[in-house]
């Protein structure tokens, strides 16, 4: 425990926890069960102190039969399926290690592994391996260590939206784990379950990100604000620590005040009581401001937006529906003796009246929207075109594209959501045109150019929203000042919700330039590829398994209806494996293209 007084940390002590009785005994139900479980909860109102805390619990506990995993893939800032699973089986491999269950070398598969607490050395020797060989080995692991203890392997996901959004490269990645959730050792022992604790229902997710088959969880469990009678509890407890006496008794006498505008909030009391010890008048809703912006901005639907912004200027009766339902459940909104509806948390009501009657607020917060909307016009065109011209696209677009679109567009007012906006851009402008290497798919004078350098460097420190961050740029490259100072005209770190919000307008606005640049490059060094091929020219590529495409450098050819087949290899004459390697020649129709005299490479 804390003994500085209103100290905002992390919790990991269920002891510590107040209020949460009865949400740890219901978690506990659900450990000794195996479910896979969901752990909603608004931003700031304490998932990961959950997740820890019961972390802690299992491992003290004697009878429940699960060994935990805590995994939190944003702090680890991880990126690409290989990479989450040397995550996912580093931090495993340390913490058997630490308990003395994985002490010698062992080898799983075809991989020798020599146990260590060394993080880099575990994933040091997982270099090199391949997705899918990666995937099998947790999968062997968990089965071998699983059964080694007579215990199931629970991961405590944190932030797992980052797992889906970043952490790999398409949701798929997930299914292995997924079905090894579903399976049994020896009829009876369940190898593995999983807890995802985040701010979006799990549903939710796999539709915004376009995986709807993804769903094994069987249990939900959402951490609301905690009541009254345990808020004087934690209120009085901190005051406790409190050395000067006048003091302490002013910060008690403040119990309501804080209960009220924090909504029952730990975190935001926190802020409320580190607020009152540092000055001699209570604060207003500007100490919260970041947060309010960013659980508006990052976690609300437009519905329920509608909802709190009504409620901000009156409280109402409201008829039912999935959005009020939402958000009484998340415990933003509560009911009143008299059956009206109100927000819970006094500052977040305070916050939203005060953007009512701000008409700039709006105004500004569209900029970003304008921008997001702009690159990703520009991106579709220029794929396009590239199309058009039967070339590659220079982006390959992922299956979660409107995540990242909201990722750019949301307003940034917090370190933590310029995280989320200088990773999302990163990877659209690294890792969407990746063929073999990153970058490979643009044009080579835009692969390493200053944007270029200033979308890296800024990924890797104030991207990381880290109280420390390690990078050390390359000579001859830009640094974090350099990039400081051309984004923003300073060196001075960003701090204020409007320091955030700038840097993001002068990357969206650079990066929509870039684009145009990458365009007119592309418009002016077209006429050698739209020059005419050679007759009789022969393509190789591969057949979909209708017969009815050519798959060529990730353009589809449709095969000519007439003369789409050399002789002897129509589908009726020659059976087509799906994807099987076949040549062709192209005939041009105007704009079009289609493959004719296509036959099996065999047969060449």
């Amino acid at each position: 425990m804390s003994t500085i007084p209103f100290e905002i940390h992390t919790i990991s002590n269920p002891e510590d926890l107040y209020g949460r009785e009865s949400l740890l005994k219901k978690m506990t139900v659900l450990a000794k069960r195996k479910e896979n479980t969901e752990i909603l909860g608004a931003r700031r109102f304490g998932k990961t102190c959950m997740l820890k805390s019961m972390h802690t619990l299992i491992r003290k506990s004697g009878n429940i039969s699960v060994y935990p995993v805590y995994l939190d893939f944003k702090i680890a800032d991880v990126h690409g399926t290989e990479a989450a699973y040397r995550y996912m089986i580093s931090e495993l491999v340390k913490l058997l290690f630490s308990d003395g269950v994985f002490t010698e070398s062992q080898t799983i598969g075809v991989q020798i592994i020599n146990p260590t607490d060394d993080q880099l050395d575990i994933e040091e020797q997982l270099s090199g391996i391949s997705a899918t060989r990666i995937q099998a080995l947790l999968e062997r692991m968990i089965r071998f260590f699983a059964k080694k203890m007579n215990k199931t392997i629970l991961f405590m996901i944190d932030e797992y939206e980052y797992l889906f959004k970043y952490g790999l490269d398409t949701p798929s990645g997930f299914f292995r784990l997924r079905d090894l959730s579903t399976t049994l050792i020896d009829d009876s022992l369940r190898p593995f379950c999983f807890w995802v604790a985040g701010v979006l229902d799990w549903d939710e997710l796999c539709t915004d990100i376009g995986s709807g088959e993804l769903n094994p969880i069987t249990a939900i469990e959402i951490v609301h604000p905690i009541e009254k009678d345990a808020f004087c509890k934690m209120w009085k407890a901190e005051c406790e620590l409190i050395d000067d006496a006048a003091k302490k008794q002013i910060v008690l006498g403040c119990l309501d005040f804080a209960f009220e505008k924090s909504g029952g909030v730990p975190f935001y009391a926190k802020q409320i009581g580190a607020y009152l010890m540092r000055n001699d008048e209570l604060p207003d809703y500007s100490i919260s401001k970041s947060s309010f912006k960013e659980t508006m901005n990052k976690t609300m639907k437009p519905a329920e937006m509608n909802i709190l912004k009504a409620l901000a200027l009156k409280e109402e009766h409201l008829l039912l529906s999935d959005a009020l339902t939402s958000l009484k459940n998340r415990g933003l909104v509560i009911n009143k003796e008299n059956g009206a509806h109100t927000i819970s948390i006094g500052f977040l009501k305070d916050y939203l009246a005060a953007e009512l009657n701000d008409p700039l607020m709006d105004k500004s917060d569209t900029e970003s929207v304008f921008l997001a909307d702009q690159v990703f016009k520009l991106i579709e065109n220029i794929n396009k075109t590239q199309l058009n011209r039967s070339l590659d696209v220079i982006f390959k677009l992922p299956i979660e594209t409107v995540s990242f679109y909201k990722d750019l567009a949301i307003p940034c007012y917090s370190a933590e959501r310029i995280q989320d906006f200088s990773n999302a851009l990163y990877l659209i402008y690294f890792e969407w045109t990746k063929k073999e290497h990153p970058r490979e798919l643009l044009p080579e004078p835009f692969r390493n150019d200053i944007n270029a350098q200033y979308i890296d460097v800024a990924r890797h420190t104030i991207g990381r929203a880290h109280l420390i961050d390690n990078f050390v740029s390359q000579s001859g490259k830009a640094t974090k000042e350099d990039m400081l100072v051309a984004i923003t005209g300073k060196i001075d770190e960003p701090y204020e919700p409007e320091e955030f919000y700038a840097i993001q307008i002068a990357f969206l606005d650079r990066f929509k330039s870039s684009l145009e640049d990458i365009r007119k490059y592309l418009n002016e060094n077209a006429s050698s590829a739209l020059q005419p091929k050679k007759q009789h020219e022969r393509f190789v590529g591969k057949i979909t398994s209708d017969q009815k495409f050519v798959v060529c450098k990730q353009v589809r050819y449709m095969i000519d209806r007439n003369n789409g087949f050399a002789k002897d290899c129509d589908p009726d004459s020659y059976y087509y494996d799906a994807d099987e390697e076949v040549s062709f020649e192209l005939k041009v129709a105007g704009i079009h293209k289609y493959a004719i005299k296509t036959r099996p490479t065999k047969e060449d």
